[in-house]
């Protein structure tokens, strides 16, 4: 990696750890704002392209808003993923897709615990939820990024069907 790119990369993390805190990049170092209208950002890797993948929780109380979106080192959002699920946790932040590793052209995604427990009856406990909102939460997903994929126009949309078919197998 070049140092420009590690500044890139150094400076995305920045923001994306500054919109999860909620606190002002500039109180955390001296950083430039990149790009705006991530929803409860989690993860970052860079694609070969030198773009970022972020990887997005999502809106709190809306499900199935996860999502994965490039950001270019000009700071341009583009959807590559939307419709992963989401939901609401057992402490009430939106859990779904967090981590992300980029290995080759693949990207692994990983998806947080989303609804699959609720918060117990007493403090610090949890119970299983029977019905949660998406059957691939606590699970990894592998995409393969074609030769353009950071230069996508428009991402897709996964549907239901779609996570009962990749929870399918």
């Amino acid at each position: 990696m070049t140092r420009q790119t590690l500044e890139n990369a150094f400076t995305v993390l920045t923001i994306v750890a500054a919109a999860f805190t909620g606190a002002k990049a500039e109180a955390q170092c001296p950083a430039i704002e990149v790009t705006t209208g991530l929803d409860f950002p989690l993860g970052i890797a860079q694609t070969n392209d030198g773009s970022f993948v972020v990887s997005e929780s999502g809106r709190r109380g809306v499900p199935h808003s996860g999502r994965l979106s490039i950001v270019d080192q000009s700071g341009n959002r583009l959807t590559l993923v939307d419709g992963l699920p989401s939901a609401t946790n057992d402490v009430g932040d939106p859990s779904g897709p967090a981590g992300v590793f980029m290995r080759g052209r693949t990207l692994y995604v990983a998806i947080g615990i989303g609804d699959n427990v609720l918060a117990g009856p007493a403090p610090r406990t949890q119970v299983v939820n029977r019905n949660p909102s998406s059957p691939i939460f606590s699970a990894v997903l592998a995409i393969h990024f074609g030769t353009h994929t950071e230069r996508i126009a428009s991402g897709f949309s996964l549907t239901a069907d779609d996570h009962s078919a990749l929870a399918s197998g």
